[in-house]
């Protein structure tokens, strides 16, 4: 997800503050900040409500972040922002039978990467923007909110990205750069930045995962070259990876990580 480095543009026109609602599961919601960072890039004041990007808010510099939204707040937090950009499957937007988007999306700017609701669509009010953002911010509105392009087959979600990026949100210049920057701490211990690796083995769906030994035999190769590598799973899967891994390698949640 690196690309070339662009200059934020602090144009007074582009002050606008911004929600960014990610998905809620870690790889989707490091995906999705290409999204964010490209905004960031355009000189918009970005704020990121999520449970892993605000675990990994010292490694995300260029935005503000927050924990997950709860259901009862969203009406009243998208409000307080000039614009909001949510994933339309994050966490707490239907609960107890309760589906806010349908309403959210007359003032919100509704995206998904691959499981989107078509009905969102053409929902977004333009009238519901700030007078003196709205030129600037109604060419940020997706016509169209799902991401994945069925007609590319063989992209990765990170190129689905970046064209949904430039096509539907009008960041002509959009890149890969998902905004992820080593702590300054880290970058201090030029042996450790230039060794470590994160292993993140499993994801939303069993079938897309590799075998658990496949990881563990690239892990057992990468430290034979002398790198260190942790391994980094959801809470609910941790237990499982400590005794599957037994000792050769450390699991650390998302908050160690950030850590």
């Amino acid at each position: 997800m690196r690309g070339k480095e662009v200059n934020l543009v602090n144009t007074p026109g582009k002050n606008a503050r911004l929600l960014f609602v990610p998905p809620g599961k870690l790889g989707d919601s490091l995906i999705s900040l290409v999204i964010a960072n490209n905004l960031v890039r355009e000189g918009f004041d970005v704020t990121v409500r999520g449970e892993f990007p605000h675990q990994l808010d010292q490694w995300l510099p260029g935005f503000k972040t927050g924990p997950n939204i709860d259901h009862d707040d969203y009406e009243k937090i998208t409000r307080k922002y000039d614009l909001s950009i949510i994933d339309s499957q994050a966490p707490n937007l239907q609960q107890g039978g309760v589906d806010l988007r349908p309403n959210l999306a007359r003032h919100s700017a509704f995206f998904s990467l691959a499981h989107y609701e078509t009905s969102l669509d053409g929902q977004f009010d333009p009238q519901t923007l700030p007078a003196e953002f709205q030129r600037t911010l109604q060419p940020l509105v997706p016509h169209h909110g799902l991401v994945r392009n069925h007609q590319d087959l063989s992209a990765s979600m990170v190129s689905h990205t970046v064209q949904f990026c430039r096509r539907e949100m009008n960041l002509l210049n959009a890149d890969s750069v998902n905004g992820i920057k080593l702590p300054s701490e880290i970058q201090k211990n030029e042996g450790l930045a230039k060794k470590l690796i994160v292993i993140s083995p499993t994801s939303g769906k069993l079938k897309k995962n590799w075998l658990p030994n496949r990881f563990i035999a690239l892990a057992d190769h990468l430290h034979q070259k002398g790198y260190f590598c942790v391994f980094t799973v959801a809470p609910s899967e941790t237990a499982s990876w400590k005794r599957r891994l037994a000792g050769r390698f450390s699991v650390a949640d998302t908050a160690r990580v950030s850590a």
